[in-house]
């Protein structure tokens, strides 16, 4: 019974003498089941806000997708203009004003996976929470297409006023409203708002409005839609319980000494972040023109840029104008506009040509039709992607180095950051003298959207040896004692 006792205590002296060693060094090792070390996984760092840069472009003539902001000499004859996002499949729904077709976008694998026959001319596109389906608007035809979004088929064709133009949903109601913008050929005549039921899917009404509705908006602070008339200088309110125009601000009329005229308003958006509605009128200069929801005040805010569409980023909370040259033959792009400042945060160039913009909840990503080009932009408002190396156990001024993607950086003890797109790299790392690397045990990481970090942890080779020698000793006083134990009986 003795012997086992002096045994045990020979043990435990062992373990004491090991761990005494590790924690005089002052640096922990971390131990897993599988390599006897344990290394941290990939962590995900806290995402900065930018104004945005293209991370690919996609390519509807012959379904490609390309990195970053890239050029096409061609459309391959299409046209895309209206956009929608579909939160019931997650699809973005693209309309090629040269057809009469519709393009379901598939966000995730960056590929058209249908086209669906609509009406001629189909240049805007919106979503019915109310029945999970897609309307769009059919210049051309004068009618509206209700796409069923679980099918990509085309389920009702709802006929319209002439030349539709664009679409709002309204959720108090229940209905899509519809702005009309006319015949380019012949100006005199009437312009209206359709309004459809998507209980019935029938036109259940007609606003008359001034010649040339461009856009149609819904605020939903007050429950009432806004349309810019382009061809007038004016922007009417519509109560949409009542189905007519109960208010008209007029750019005349509320013209401030030492500002420009203002006249031909196009793109028209609400933004939650303060509540009010902002709009962009091309002449004779371009200006953001902001109205308060609760005063009913139109107020010119900031020069603008020559756009006829716009979007609420939520990551940022920018409102995002597009920049479309009317010639529609140089680069265009988008205008970042900071509502808190009144002021242009960045100027994106993109394709040519743009006309429709729309915000993909699940990746985060706005993107912008480029009908010129026959492309679409996918811009990321967050990052840029970056890969950190963050080291531990390193004494001050210990000089490692790290590679990813060829390119180099040497480290005085602090971390290391490469900007990179999305994709998947190797690295390399190399220990500075007197140092090995425990880990991590991967080589790669891959960039999807995000920023990671890498824990990276070294040990020096003299405290390695120290342990090693320090377990080495306790492992010989144990074989040491039981040798004299055994001769002494």
């Amino acid at each position: 019974m003795k012997r086992r006792k002096s045994t045990n205590a020979a043990l435990k002296l062992a373990v004491v003498l090991l761990v005494s060693t590790i924690l005089l060094s002052g640096t922990s090792l971390f131990i897993d089941n599988s390599s006897g070390m344990e290394y941290r996984p990939f962590q995900t760092a806290v995402n900065a806000t930018t104004p945005g840069y293209v991370v690919k472009t996609l390519v509807l003539f012959n379904n490609t997708v390309l990195k970053g902001n890239a050029q096409t000499s061609t459309n391959g004859s299409v046209s895309p203009f209206g956009i929608a996002y579909d939160p019931a499949n997650g699809y973005l729904y693209v309309t090629d004003f040269n057809s009469s077709k519709v393009a379901v976008v598939n966000p995730v694998s960056d590929r058209v996976i249908a086209w669906t026959e609509v009406g001629e001319n189909p240049i805007a596109v919106a979503y019915d929470p109310s029945d999970r389906n897609m309307y769009v608007a059919n210049y051309g035809s004068g009618n509206v297409s209700v796409i069923n979004s679980s099918t990509n088929a085309v389920i009702e064709s709802i006929p319209a006023g002439t030349g539709p133009h664009s679409l709002a949903y309204d959720p108090g109601t229940g209905n899509m409203y519809v702005a009309n913008w006319g015949s380019h050929s012949a100006l005199s005549q009437s312009t209206n708002i359709t309004v459809i039921s998507s209980v019935t899917g029938k036109a259940i009404a007609s606003i008359p409005v001034p010649l040339n509705p461009h856009t149609i908006a819904y605020d939903p602070s007050n429950g009432y839609m806004y349309v810019t008339i382009t061809n007038n200088e004016y922007i009417e309110m519509i109560n949409t319980t009542q189905n007519r125009i109960i208010r008209t601000f007029s750019f005349i009329a509320n013209h401030n000494p030492g500002q420009s005229y203002i006249e031909w308003p196009t793109a028209i958006t609400y933004d939650p972040a303060n509540g009010n509605m902002y709009a962009i009128s091309l002449s004779p200069v371009s200006l953001i023109i902001e109205i308060n929801s609760t005063t009913n005040v139109l107020t010119q805010v900031s020069d603008g840029v020559i756009g006829f569409g716009a979007a609420f980023n939520p990551q940022n909370q920018y409102l995002y104008f597009l920049y479309n040259p009317l010639n529609g033959l140089e680069t265009g792009g988008v205008s970042a506009f900071d509502t808190n400042l009144n002021s242009t945060a960045a100027h994106l160039y993109l394709g040519k040509g743009p006309a429709g913009i729309a915000y993909d909840p699940d990746n985060g990503l706005l993107y912008v039709t480029n009908s010129v080009s026959g492309t679409l932009s996918a811009i990321r408002t967050v990052g840029p992607d970056t890969i950190s190396f963050a080291p531990s156990g390193l004494s001050n001024g210990a000089r490692w180095k790290v590679t990813v993607n060829g390119i180099t950086e040497f480290v005085n003890s602090g971390s290391a950051s490469f900007n990179l797109p999305d994709g998947t790299y190797s690295f390399s790392i190399v220990p500075p003298g007197g140092y090995i690397m425990l880990s991590p045990a991967s080589v790669s990481a891959s960039l999807t959207g995000n920023q990671i970090t890498i824990h990276v942890n070294f040990i020096s080779t003299y405290l390695l040896a120290a342990i090693i020698a320090g377990g080495l000793a306790a492992i010989a006083l144990v074989v040491i004692y039981r040798s004299v134990r055994k001769k002494r009986n």
